[in-house]
């Protein structure tokens, strides 16, 4: 909304300098201050430290999220379904929810051992959701979240969950992973993002 008055303001005043109503577009050479973006302090630990007062399909969304380096929120992880695991090649494929590009990541073994557990106990029971809530497809988990901060004692910290997607990369990176690996596996077009 103020790009789009500031665009109003600056394109009546270069129209005002064109109809010559004005001899002086003051906002003609006006260039938005880049804005710092806030430096992410979150670590393994601190996630962890929450993680354990989370409920049980929390944390193992949150263990999806880290494995596939998904945007956790209810467009991807909570979106994500069992069709997307190809138990025979050992990837999972799906749409991502911000680009709409594929994405095809191979999680860790441990994930992937759990995965097949989880799978086979849902499929019995005809849950198609990877992330739910006693079956049911998750559509706000904010409340658990934030419960849970608050019972780790780190409220007040800035934890977010999409943080969880920051400390994947990271943890990757740390691991001695290649960067354009990482890229992929995040999903990035660039090296540069």
């Amino acid at each position: 909304r103020q790009m789009c008055i500031r665009d109003s303001i600056r394109a009546m005043l270069a129209w005002g300098v064109e109809q010559q109503l004005t001899s002086l577009n003051p906002w003609r050479d006006y260039k938005r201050l880049p804005i710092k973006k806030k430096m992410i302090m979150t670590t393994m630990a601190d996630f962890r430290t929450v993680l354990e007062h989370c409920p049980d399909w929390l944390r193992w969304a949150f263990a999806t999220a880290y494995a596939l380096a998904m945007r956790p929120g209810v467009v991807e992880l909570f979106s994500l379904t069992w069709s997307a695991f190809n138990w025979r090649f050992g990837y999972v494929q799906y749409h991502q929810g911000k680009t709409g590009r594929i994405k095809r990541v191979y999680p860790p073994q441990a994930y992937w051992h759990e995965a097949q557990a989880r799978f086979v106990e849902d499929s019995a029971a005809g849950i198609p959701w990877v992330c739910h809530r006693r079956g049911r497809k998750v559509l706000d988990y904010n409340t658990a979240w934030r419960a849970a901060v608050a019972a780790a004692g780190m409220k007040g910290r800035g934890i977010r969950p999409y943080d969880i997607r920051h400390i994947a990369a990271s943890e990757m990176l740390a691991a001695g992973a290649d960067l354009a690996a990482v890229a992929a596996q995040m999903g990035h077009a660039s090296i540069q993002t």
